[in-house]
């Protein structure tokens, strides 16, 4: 990618992944990931991104996150603390009352990682 100057600027990564079901479905990400990151980490990550949002959604739909109004930075920071500690604190009396699954929470297992980073790669 060139910089403003057009000279060479900062190397980035194109990620493309298709659907191994829909091969309609196609999937681009961009990443500014270090050079000798794995395959299956760029897709961990990438594919990651519903969790989070998911974590975003939750708490503004739950915990509020979305009702500050106010105009210092401080009081964001307090309101953005206090919305944190309050999902923690759900996030673990929910883990503690379902129990604990096993996987990672979702995460695939490395085995199946690393099968879905060798047919993307092929």
């Amino acid at each position: 990618m060139k910089n403003d100057d057009g000279l060479p600027g900062i190397e980035l990564h194109l990620l493309v992944a298709r659907n191994a079901l829909n091969h309609d479905e196609v999937k681009y990400f961009i990443s500014n990931a270090p050079s000798d990151t794995t395959i299956e980490t760029l897709l961990l990550v990438a594919f990651s991104r519903w969790r989070v949002e998911r974590c975003f959604r939750d708490q503004k739909q739950e915990i509020g996150l979305d009702q500050w109004e106010g105009r210092c930075y401080l009081g964001l920071k307090r309101h953005l603390i206090l919305s944190c500690v309050s999902y923690l604190f759900l996030a673990r009396c929910r883990e503690r009352l379902r129990g604990k699954k096993s996987g990672g929470h979702g995460l695939p297992s490395p085995r199946r990682r690393r099968r879905a980073a060798a047919e993307l790669a092929a």
